[in-house]
């Protein structure tokens, strides 16, 4: 198991999760972005590694949460994630991938510009990919500002939920040795949210 790199997906998920409120203040969410790119591009000329991870993650999560905010419709909320969860399944020809495919074969490894660089990773390690930060900040977003006024489907336990899933599909994927459609993962998450947040409105 890949102890190191299960952490630091899970710091790349609160990460992503956390930049969420930011969506209600757009100066500010597009602030961020600037000062993530800026950053991002500074650690890379001093070939930073593992630590530009955190500013690429915030600027990926800084595009979904504007992806969302401008696309704040509840069924889009809900049939995003059945589509690129479908997408992943498709792309992996199942549930899981094929053994040894812990990396999917388009992915180059660590340094790849479509995965983020984690902790202790190396050839073999399973990696977070661009689009699943993407779609966990926007639907993190979505969660927080499609919830009723009385809370339901955004208490800590939401957020959390959301976050824990890079870690988990790369927890999965390490124990395994096989692929893990991590969006359909995060997609079964996000709907759960969104019916929770339906069974909590109020009947009209």
């Amino acid at each position: 198991m890949d102890v190191e790199a299960t952490l630091g997906a899970l710091a790349i998920g609160l990460l992503a999760v956390a930049v969420a409120p930011m969506a209600d203040a757009l100066v500010a969410l597009v602030l961020l972005a600037l000062a993530a790119a800026l950053a991002l591009g500074i650690a890379a000329a001093a070939d930073a590694g593992v630590a530009a991870t955190p500013f690429e993650v915030v600027g990926w999560a800084c595009a979904g949460a504007l992806f969302a905010r401008v696309f704040a419709e509840r069924a889009l909320a809900i049939g995003v994630p059945l589509l690129v969860g479908a997408i992943d399944i498709a792309s992996l020809g199942g549930v899981l991938g094929d053994p040894g495919s812990s990396v999917p074969a388009e992915i180059a490894g660590p340094g790849d510009p479509l995965s983020f660089a984690l902790p202790g990773a190396t050839l073999t390690s399973p990696l977070v990919e661009v689009t699943l930060v993407v779609f966990l900040a926007a639907s993190a977003v979505w969660a927080r500002r499609l919830a009723p006024a009385s809370g339901r489907g955004w208490s800590l336990g939401a957020p959390l939920a959301l976050a824990v899933v890079p870690a988990v599909a790369v927890l999965i994927a390490s124990g395994t040795d096989r692929a893990v459609p991590a969006v359909a993962l995060l997609g079964v998450v996000a709907l759960a949210i969104q019916a929770a947040q339906l069974r909590g409105r109020p009947s009209r």
